[in-house]
């Protein structure tokens, strides 16, 4: 268990294995982890969430079991982010997760190929890099 903290580059070992997380991510009170799961940068996690899957870059997730709620909008905005990315950001987001047209693969795709803005990139390069958890998603 891990209080309340801001992330920078951290990583934490369970019995089985480790959980990283990238670059500043913002954890709530008494948040678990479970072993080989990836934690993009600029991620938010409620409290008491329990993570079991890979986190999106600049997600939000929360609940019991984690779900992905979003976007971390505000910790983007008091990052510095410009409206232009978090734009951007929201509609990689609504492609991906929202509009459920085709497969996931092939929206992914459709991203990838836009010639879309850099924090677009970082989200498409973790999803490609497929961790050994699967990705979290939206509750449905």
């Amino acid at each position: 268990m891990c209080y309340w903290r801001a992330c920078y580059s951290c990583q934490w070992n369970g019995c089985c294995g480790a959980c990283s997380a990238r670059r500043p991510c913002l954890f709530g009170w008494l948040f678990s982890g479970a072993s080989l799961c990836r934690i993009g940068s600029h991620v938010i996690v409620g409290g008491g969430s329990i993570i079991v899957d890979d986190i999106i870059p600049f997600g939000a997730v929360v609940g019991g079991r984690a779900m992905l709620d979003g976007l971390n909008i505000i910790g983007l905005r008091r990052r510095g982010f410009t409206a232009a990315q978090i734009s951007a950001l929201r509609a990689a987001y609504n492609t991906l997760f929202v509009v459920e047209t085709g497969l996931f693969a092939e929206r992914l795709e459709s991203l990838k190929t836009a010639g879309s803005d850099d924090v677009v990139d970082e989200l498409v390069k973790f999803i490609k890099a497929k961790g050994k958890r699967p990705l979290c998603h939206p509750e449905r």
